[in-house]
């Protein structure tokens, strides 16, 4: 049985709301961490609280990248479905506009935010 062309782009805005609450959950706990780091006093922030707080933030980071990713690729995987569907030109315009990152763009946006957090972890005095 095939979907239905509203059903499939209901599907493709909830994928999209949830990369938007991974990014949102991303966001907060890094706030977190730079909120740690400037606010702690420099006599207990010592190598071994900032290991720590690495490491906690690094498996954070690589679990929230995992969930991303595969949203964007359920978002990927029903956009392909979506344009091969005879919707006319109105919905390939509206589903190329919500197309996700590429899998290289996303690595590269997450994998600077993880390095310029962790410059953070280390750098801030």
């Amino acid at each position: 049985m095939p979907i239905e062309l509203k059903d499939l782009l209901s599907f493709i805005f909830q994928r999209a709301d949830a990369m938007q609450t991974f990014w949102n959950f991303y966001a907060g706990a890094v706030t977190a961490v730079l909120g740690v780091v400037t606010a702690g006093k420099s006599e207990w922030l010592n190598r071994w609280v900032s290991a720590g707080l690495t490491a906690a933030f690094l498996l954070f980071a690589v679990g929230n990248f995992i969930s991303l990713d595969a949203v964007r690729r359920q978002r990927a995987a029903l956009i392909e479905v979506a344009l091969s569907s005879s919707g006319g030109q109105a919905v390939r315009d509206v589903v190329t506009a919500v197309r996700p990152p590429t899998a290289g763009q996303l690595r590269l946006f997450h994998g600077s935010l993880d390095v310029a957090t962790l410059v953070a972890i280390w750098g801030i005095p």
